[in-house]
Order: structure tokens, then sequence, then C-alpha cells
């Protein structure tokens, strides 16, 4: 009986292991893999940083916004984005 339990203990950390493992690499993968939205991009589509922008969100949403560069694109950041926040 003694020889079962450590097998279940060991299967359990294997497991638990594995699991927890996995659930970071999708987390990593999400927040590598994460780009502004197009309707945030083509709102900035012959503008330059700092103008003032409104843009329709997939979800039919209408926000304000500003122009600035996040990694080379020039992107509408919303007024109340914590890219924004971090910046004031």
């Amino acid at each position: 009986m003694h020889k079962n339990t450590k097998r279940l203990a060991i299967l359990v950390i294997a497991l638990s292991s594995a699991i927890f493992g996995n659930s970071l690499y999708a987390q990593q993968r999400m927040h590598d893999n994460k780009k502004p939205p197009k309707e945030a991009i083509e709102a900035c589509v012959d503008k330059s940083e700092g103008d003032a922008v409104t843009f329709n969100t997939r979800h039919g949403h209408k926000l304000s916004g500003i122009c600035s560069f996040m990694e080379d694109i020039l992107v509408a950041v919303p007024e109340n984005h914590p890219s924004r926040e971090e910046n004031n």
C-alpha cells in the first residue's frame, strides 16, 4: 500500500506540473500574439502621432483615442487604456 501511495503522489505532482506549465505557456503565447485591433490601426491611417480620433470597435462601441506608436504601428489608443495612464 505504501508503494501505491508513493506512485499516486508522484503522478499527482507530475500532472500538476504539466498543467501549471502548460497554463503559463498559453498565457505567454496570448501576450506575445496580442496586437492592436484593426479598427484602432485603421483609425490612424493618414494621421500623425498625437492626433485625436474616434472609431468603432468590432463590438460596435464608439471610442475616442489618440494616435500613438505601439511597436512601430500608429494606432488609436483609447482614453482609458492602461498604456495612456502610464504616461501621465
